[in-house]
């Protein structure tokens, strides 16, 4: 899969919000949206994010958070798996939006080694 893309620095929360848009028409379909890191919202709070993007329909009234859906994301041999374009991330384009990921424990499971 094609390797590219682009990063926006952004404050987490919803005091502020953001919009995504191209000078000529909608983001295309197959661009992916990320948000944040599950491993900050499963370690200790989820970051949420105000977010609209011409041409789609993102969360729930824009707000976005940072267990939003990665599937395909990161395949482990490969960047993007083909399943991820369009289809995954805060802000899908095309198709719905799928569900956040649940959240896993950061806790020590048993036996495992103390710091």
């Amino acid at each position: 899969s094609p390797i590219q893309g682009f990063s926006v620095p952004v404050v987490p929360g919803t005091d502020h919000s953001y919009r995504i848009s191209l000078t000529n028409g909608t983001l295309p379909e197959d661009w992916v949206i990320e948000f944040s890191d599950p491993v900050m919202g499963n370690r200790w709070t989820i970051d949420y994010l105000y977010i609209t993007v011409d041409g789609r329909q993102c969360g729930n009234n824009g707000l976005i958070s940072s267990q939003h859906d990665r599937k395909y994301i990161w395949s482990g041999d490969k960047w993007m798996g083909e399943q991820a374009w369009g289809n995954h991330g805060a802000c899908v384009g095309s198709g719905n939006q799928p569900p956040d990921a649940p959240l896993v424990s950061c806790s020590l499971s048993e036996g495992s080694a103390e710091s």
